[in-house]
């Protein structure tokens, strides 16, 4: 129920600014659709937070708007912090939470990835970046990248250079989980 809830609030928050800003530019939901080469069906269910976006989705609309990704994740004050509780993550694509940069929009974002019971996080679900940090706060997760496996346990860390990941997979019968630090390239 509270992860229903998490998503359910996150969702709800990136479809108002999707349309929030598609309005700004008097773009009409069959205008976007044809724009993205997403359906209308799934934009409208966006913007009323019944549907989750995918990173590739949300890349999309973004372009199409004319914005950055980090624009649907901000907040409308501005300040040097900004607290978020445990109970309102962000999330994308499902295991992964953006924790308080992406508000931001600072230079290094923090992930938190969660995996259930022995899931594998297929490699164009894993994170990218130049440069990155993973630490795993619970569980034992394998790391596949860079033609080498990993096994990580909390208290570990690992530090990579523009990786190529091959898979992301929880070794446990039990939740592991996996803080992820990623350098975002200067604009």
């Amino acid at each position: 129920m509270i992860v229903a809830q998490r998503r359910a609030a996150a969702v709800d928050s990136i479809g108002y600014k999707v349309k929030q800003l598609r309005q700004e530019k008097r773009l009409a939901l069959k205008e976007l659709a044809a724009r993205t080469g997403l359906t209308s069906s799934f934009l409208s269910q966006l913007e009323k937070g019944v549907t989750s976006p995918s990173v590739d989705s949300l890349r999309r609309i973004a372009e199409a708007l004319g914005t950055s990704v980090a624009a649907f994740f901000k907040k409308d004050e501005s300040s040097e912090f900004v607290f978020i509780r445990r109970h309102a993550p962000t999330q994308i694509h499902g295991r992964y939470e953006i924790l308080a940069a992406s508000v931001l929009d600072l230079q290094i974002l923090p992930l938190l990835l969660r995996l259930h019971p022995h899931e594998v996080i297929p490699s164009e679900h894993c994170p990218e970046g130049g440069e990155m940090l993973g630490l795993p706060t619970q569980g034992r997760v394998q790391v596949a990248v860079n033609n080498k496996e990993i096994i990580l346990e909390p208290g570990d860390s690992i530090y990579l250079v523009r990786p190529i990941f091959t898979g992301i997979k929880n070794l446990g019968g039990k939740e592991a989980a996996m803080l992820w630090t990623i350098m975002r390239s200067m604009r």
